[in-house]
C-alpha cells in the first residue's frame, strides 16, 4: 500500500505517512447535521422534497472531503440508485465510533420500496379519505429510514467534533422547499376534493 500524496510505501496499519505526514487512515467525514425532529418536520412540511435536499447535502460533503468527481445533484435526483451507498458510508463510519447502526441494506430497501410502491399502486378503493390515509401512512414510513440514518450521522459527528451542534437556522434552500411544499399541499388537497365531487369554486 502506498501514500496517495507522495507515493511512499506505507507500513501495515499505519494511519499517517512517515514521509509526508498524510493521513492514510479512513477519512472521517462530518455529514449533514440536523436534528431528527427537524428532518421529520421538514419532510412533512415539504411533502418529501426535503429528502432530495438531504441527499444532496450529504453527497456534497463526500465530494468536497474526498475530492472526488461525483455530482451530488444527480445523485440526489436518482437517489434510488445512490441511497444504499450513502447509507452504507454513514453507518460504517458511525459503527467505527461505537454506534450500533441498523442495517443499511434493510433501510435502503424499505426506503426505495416505498418510493416505488407509492408511485405505482392505485389507491382508488372507493373512499377518498381512506385513499388519503394510505398515502399519508406510506409517506410517514418513508421518513423512518432517513430518521434512523440521521441519528447515526449525529452520533458520528459528535464523535468527530466534540462541540458539534445540529443546524438551527433555515437555509435559503430550505425556505424555498417549504414554500414549494405548502403550494404542493394546497394543490393536493384541491385535487382530492375535486375527485370526491366537492365543488370548491
Amino acid at each position: 500500500m502506498f501514500c496517495k500524496n507522495c507515493g511512499n510505501a506505507l507500513e501495515a496499519g499505519s494511519k499517517f505517512c512517515a514521509k509526508c505526514g498524510e493521513n492514510t487512515g479512513p477519512l472521517e467525514l462530518q455529514y449533514y447535521g440536523v436534528s431528527t425532529k427537524r428532518l421529520v418536520f421538514m419532510s412533512l412540511l415539504t411533502l418529501g422534497l426535503y429528502h432530495f435536499y438531504w441527499f444532496y447535502q450529504n453527497w456534497k460533503i463526500v465530494r468536497n472531503t474526498e475530492r472526488t468527481y461525483i455530482m451530488p445533484f444527480w445523485r440526489s435526483v436518482f437517489l434510488i440508485f445512490f441511497c444504499y451507498p450513502l447509507f452504507k458510508r454513514i453507518t460504517d463510519q458511525a459503527d467505527r465510533h461505537g454506534y450500533k447502526s441498523h442495517s443499511p441494506v434493510i433501510l435502503a430497501l424499505l426506503y426505495i420500496s416505498i418510493l416505488l410502491f407509492s408511485g405505482e399502486v392505485d389507491y382508488s378503493v372507493g373512499v377518498v379519505l381512506l385513499d388519503v390515509l394510505i398515502e399519508i401512512i406510506l409517506f410517514l414510513i418513508s421518513i423512518l429510514p432517513l430518521a434512523l440514518i440521521q441519528q447515526a450521522v449525529n452520533f458520528n459527528n459528535s464523535k468527530i467534533n466534540p462541540v458539534f451542534t445540529t443546524a438551527r437556522k433555515l437555509s435559503y434552500g430550505e425556505i424555498v422547499l417549504i414554500v414549494m411544499g405548502v403550494l404542493m399541499t394546497g394543490g393536493f388537497v384541491l385535487l382530492r376534493l375535486q375527485s370526491a365531487g366537492v365543488n370548491i369554486f
